[in-house]
């Protein structure tokens, strides 16, 4: 493998430093919080704070569809886009414009999934920069997924569901006619066709890591030997 450029590997080695050090938080504030709530009947949302992490980490993850397109890294551009593109929809076009979506076991799960599969992924791509990754992180890395994965996309799908009717009953992002364009736009109703995406989707996200899985995990326990 040709030596990376110093310049793009020291700019990698901090977006993904960064990265792992917000999700961190986000993950232990997260969980603290949910521990805290236990008791509670209804889970009714996560503080403002770890919100605001959530949003500003999750939106900077735009970044990384750009990186694989221009070449920086070799992660597949579909797959990052597909997964950057489902988290910042569901986080600007759901949770942000429907606050009963962040209530609730959906958006519990979809922070805590979200959360806690992102700190060993960039611990991973963070190491991948200078040496090779030790084993158990390779390991966990390629393995939570299988659980938060499900879990994560149950949590997208579920807020989405419970956001869905404040959406309709208060015209979110909706263009009613009559108006001077003679046009109409019903947000809610398009969110509802595209949840339909969540199946091809998430087929494909999760079959790209099964691969993904098997190739590196067999590869990394080949080398361990």
């Amino acid at each position: 493998m040709s030596k990376p450029n110093p310049l793009v590997q020291s700019y990698l080695a901090l977006y993904n430093g960064v990265s792992c050090l917000l999700w961190t938080y986000i993950s232990f504030s997260a969980a603290k919080h949910a521990y805290e709530s236990r008791a509670e009947e209804k889970f009714s949302g996560f503080p403002i704070q770890i919100m605001n992490a959530l949003y500003f980490t999750q939106t900077v993850a735009f970044l990384e569809p750009l990186h694989s397109l221009l070449g920086l890294v070799r992660s597949p551009f579909i797959t990052s886009f597909i997964q950057v593109a489902s988290r910042l929809f569901v986080l600007w076009g759901i949770i942000f414009l429907a606050p009963p979506a962040s209530m609730g076991l959906g958006c519990l799960l979809l922070v805590l999934s979200w959360s806690i599969v992102e700190v060993p992924r960039y611990s991973f791509y963070f190491f991948n920069l200078f040496t090779s990754p030790p084993y158990l992180l390779t390991y966990v890395r390629y393995s939570m997924f299988l659980v938060l994965y499900p879990t994560g996309i149950a949590g997208e799908i579920l807020c989405i569901l419970t956001g869905l009717p404040y959406l309709a009953e208060n015209h979110i992002l909706s263009i009613n006619m009559p108006n001077v364009l003679n046009f109409s736009f019903d947000y809610a109703s398009i969110i509802s066709v595209a949840i339909l995406a969540y199946i091809p989707g998430s087929y494909i996200m999760y079959s790209h890591m099964l691969h993904q899985r098997n190739k590196v995990l067999g590869s990394a326990k080949t080398k361990a030997q």
